[in-house]
């Protein structure tokens, strides 16, 4: 099997575990949604876009970055922060795993949470923030939590 091929299946089971708490916490979402155009002026698809939650009127894009071994997820991340702040109509919330980021890139990201970007999460800290609350009104969410 190629290693694109190997990195193509362990996003897909990285958004998988993702999937499966968000169902779990009874959350609405559309998979692999066309959200934007890119700052290209490209068609930008969103790996989970949030509906009908009403602390995220606009909705709440949540994008899965899996990376497990060298590779260009993280070369990735300024183009995703500049769709987010640039085009993204709502927040969004980036969840990075796998620990094969070059040095410095999850720090750099982490950075980047702003109004837009509301949070950089790894997978502890999204279900964590899920059980707490992340998507109701009764328990609020910080942001601040987050950041390093």
């Amino acid at each position: 099997m190629s290693q694109g091929r190997k990195a193509t299946l362990a996003g897909q089971r990285f958004e998988n575990v993702i999937r499966s708490i968000l169902t779990n916490n009874s959350v609405s979402y559309i998979p692999q949604y066309t959200l934007c155009k890119n700052i290209y002026g490209h068609p930008h698809r969103v790996d989970f876009f949030i509906t009908n939650q009403p602390k995220f009127p606009k909705g709440l894009v949540i994008q899965a970055k899996w990376q497990d071994s060298g590779g260009s997820v993280d070369e990735k991340f300024p183009f995703e922060v500049m769709n987010v702040r640039e085009r993204y109509p709502c927040p969004a919330i980036f969840i990075v795993e796998g620990g094969g980021q070059k040095e410095g890139s999850l720090s750099w990201l982490r950075k980047q949470v702003d109004g837009k970007l509301i949070a950089v999460m790894d997978i502890k800290e999204f279900m964590s923030a899920s059980n707490r609350g992340l998507f109701t009104q009764e328990i609020p969410f910080s942001t601040q939590a987050m950041l390093p």
